[in-house]
C-alpha cells in the first residue's frame, strides 16, 4: 500500500497514527494544535524531530498538558480511574488493530494475492478492521479528551 502511494504523482492527504508507514512519505507534515494549523517542510520524523517528541502519542500529550492539569483537579479518583483505563484499553485496541491491518496489507501487497481463492474474504476482512480501527481512535480520543 505504501509503495501505491508513493508511486502516486498527485497530492494525497494522508491521517494516520502509524509513525512507520507515514515516514519518509510525505514532504509536509500539518499539525492541528490549538484551533490553528502548523506546517512542517518535512515528514513525519522531521516533525518530530522539531517539536522533540518520540512519537505520535507524545504529540497529542504535549498539546493537552496545559488544560489536563485544570480538568483533573474537577475529575474524582474514580472518574479519572475509569477514563484512564478506558483510555489504556483504547490504546491496546489500536495498536491490536493496526498491527492486524499491517499483516492483511502485507499479504495484500504480494503479486499473487488478486489469485488466491480468498482474497475477497481478506479484503472484507481489511475494510473491516479499518472500521474497527476508527471506531477504536474515536473511543481513544474521546478518553483522551475527558481526561484532559
Amino acid at each position: 500500500m505504501k509503495a501505491a502511494i508513493n508511486e502516486f504523482e498527485g497530492t494525497l492527504l494522508v491521517v494516520s497514527h502509524d509513525r512507520d508507514f507515514l515516514a519518509e512519505m510525505t514532504t509536509t507534515t500539518v499539525e492541528f494544535r490549538d484551533k490553528k494549523l502548523f506546517t512542517y517542510l518535512g515528514d513525519i520524523n522531521y516533525f518530530l524531530e522539531k517539536r522533540k517528541l518520540d512519537n505520535m502519542r507524545d504529540v497529542e500529550l504535549a498539546t493537552k498538558v496545559s488544560s489536563s492539569v485544570a480538568q483533573q483537579k474537577a475529575l474524582n479518583n474514580d472518574e479519572r480511574k475509569n477514563i484512564q483505563r478506558t483510555l489504556a484499553n483504547a490504546e491496546k485496541k489500536v495498536e491490536q488493530l493496526e498491527a492486524k491491518i499491517s499483516d492483511l496489507e502485507s499479504r495484500m501487497a504480494l503479486s499473487d494475492f488478486y489469485l488466491r481463492p480468498d482474497s475477497q474474504r481478506l479484503l472484507d476482512e481489511h475494510a473491516k478492521l479499518k472500521e474497527e480501527l476508527e471506531g477504536a481512535m474515536m473511543a481513544w480520543m474521546e478518553a483522551q479528551e475527558a481526561i484532559g
